[in-house]
């Protein structure tokens, strides 16, 4: 075999062994690249046993991404209409000269929900897993305080967030849970809200005349 055959090969053989590496660090994008720069210099490597290993893992893993893409999304989403809602809430509360009953989680936890979201929305691995968290860190804490208060609507309110968030994140994704946990969050956390918005601007109604 000629040194101009050789060359190639071997070219394309360091390509494998930089997909490799890539491979470790969780690189998939990379991984395709250097697969893809293979095969360009030398065609023939496809049927390698390295090559074929890595080109399948890398596939089932951007798969598995992009499968995961849409749940992240629309959880994104939920938390941006999460932290739209505190916000009105807040404002709702100042307009109605209520601003003693804002407590410090009332300004926290939007912020919170924001800055999560945006970060769930770009696709970031770790931030599902802190998504999770934070929606069972919600069911915990504002579950308790709407039972000892012993507010059901606030309570069915948080178990819908968090509920929804837990459908969508957490398991296997699919288009069920999914289209599940959209109506739960749209009916038992945003409906939720502005029936209670409608209940409490009526009694304010009711009272003024």
């Amino acid at each position: 075999m000629s040194d101009a055959a050789i060359e190639p090969q071997a070219q394309a053989l360091d390509h494998i062994q930089k997909a490799e590496s890539y491979k470790k660090l969780g690189l998939n994008a990379q991984v395709q690249h250097e697969l893809w720069e293979a095969q360009r210099l030398d065609p023939a490597v496809v049927r390698d046993a390295r090559y074929q290993a890595l080109l399948s893992g890398a596939t089932a893993d951007l798969e598995q991404v992009q499968l995961l893409r849409t749940p992240q999304r629309v959880g994104a989403i939920m938390l941006f209409v999460n932290t739209a809602i505190g916000l009105l809430t807040l404002l709702l509360l100042l307009a109605a000269n209520e601003a003693q009953s804002i407590d410090r989680s009332m300004v926290i936890a939007p912020i919170v929900s924001l800055f999560i979201g945006v970060n769930l929305w770009r696709g970031k691995p770790k931030w599902q897993q802190y998504t999770v968290i934070w929606a069972i860190i919600g069911l915990v804490v504002g579950g308790i305080s709407a039972a000892v208060d012993g507010s059901i609507v606030d309570l069915l309110m948080q178990l819908a967030f968090s509920g929804s968030l837990l459908l969508l994140l957490v398991g296997t994704a699919s288009r069920g849970r999914m289209i599940a946990s959209i109506v739960l969050y749209a009916v038992g956390y945003i409906g939720l809200f502005f029936v209670l918005v409608a209940l409490v601007v009526l009694y304010a109604l009711a009272g003024g005349a």
